[in-house]
């Protein structure tokens, strides 16, 4: 495989167009277990192996830009300050799949430097089920 270039990772906030100006992008898929080991999970050698069961999924996007697209940025300011959430968001991955669903914006915040541009940091988390497609599917 091909190493792929940062712009391949897109942020579709809400069903719209990528979100502003991002200059850095992550993101991650977490899941959650809850131990139930017991004294009785033991191989026939005498050790002990851990036994987990699966919990809660979630998932998180968060990106860094310069604020320079003003019908946007409002639109996500606004957003953030109403907790709102954005439906059917599209996170597309640098192997050309895709993953689909509400994301709520857990946060965000901007800076600025004296003579230098205004930049912004915003975080997504999932607020349902996110669906993963495969390239090309």
């Amino acid at each position: 495989m091909t190493a792929k270039k940062g712009p391949a990772l897109i942020i579709n906030w809400g069903g719209s167009q990528a979100l502003i100006s991002l200059r850095s992008k992550s993101y991650e898929i977490n899941n959650t277990t809850v131990d139930i080991t017991t004294d009785g999970d033991v191989d026939g050698s005498g050790y002990h192996w851990a036994k987990f069961l699966p919990t809660v999924k979630s998932f998180s996007a968060s990106g860094e830009g310069v604020a320079d697209a003003q019908a946007d940025y409002d639109t996500i300011v606004a957003a953030a300050m109403g907790a709102a959430v954005g439906a059917d968001s599209v996170i597309t991955l640098g192997n050309g799949g895709t993953l689909t669903g509400d994301l709520l914006i857990s946060s965000f915040g901007e800076a600025g430097n004296v003579g230098g541009e205004i930049t912004f940091s915003i975080s997504l988390q999932s607020a349902g089920v996110m669906t993963y497609a495969a390239p090309g599917s």
